[in-house]
């Protein structure tokens, strides 16, 4: 199996780290674009369930920021590492109240929906 450690860590596990406590009491609603497995976009998610008890819904979309193209294997890689990322790091986290949805790729490249004019 490929290592899901996150990019720019080489520990086996996540140690967030300290980061000043917030808390947002009336956020219900994040959806993070481009997710990767970087350890600060791990972070991050995980930060806003502990310190956001209003939270009704969190999207973490992990496909490329551009829709009408053909996806490189390269893409598709990395989107895998990131909803790997996931499973391994933020899933268990989730309260059961939080709907909670991963968008990633799929194995099949993605084609421009648009006719060529």
């Amino acid at each position: 199996g490929q290592d899901i450690t996150p990019q720019d860590s080489n520990a086996d596990s996540l140690h967030i780290r300290q980061i000043p406590e917030f808390q947002h009491a009336n956020l219900k609603k994040v959806s993070i674009q481009r997710f990767s497995s970087a350890k600060s976009l791990i972070e991050l998610p995980c930060k806003i369930i502990e310190n956001t008890p209003s939270l009704q819904c969190l999207v973490l979309d992990t496909s490329p920021s551009y829709r009408c193209k053909i996806m490189s294997l390269d893409d598709i890689r990395k989107s895998r590492c990131a909803v790997e990322a996931v499973e391994r790091y933020i899933v268990g986290k989730v309260p059961s109240s939080v709907e909670f949805k991963v968008l990633e790729l799929s194995s099949q490249p993605l084609v421009n929906l648009w006719p060529t004019l």
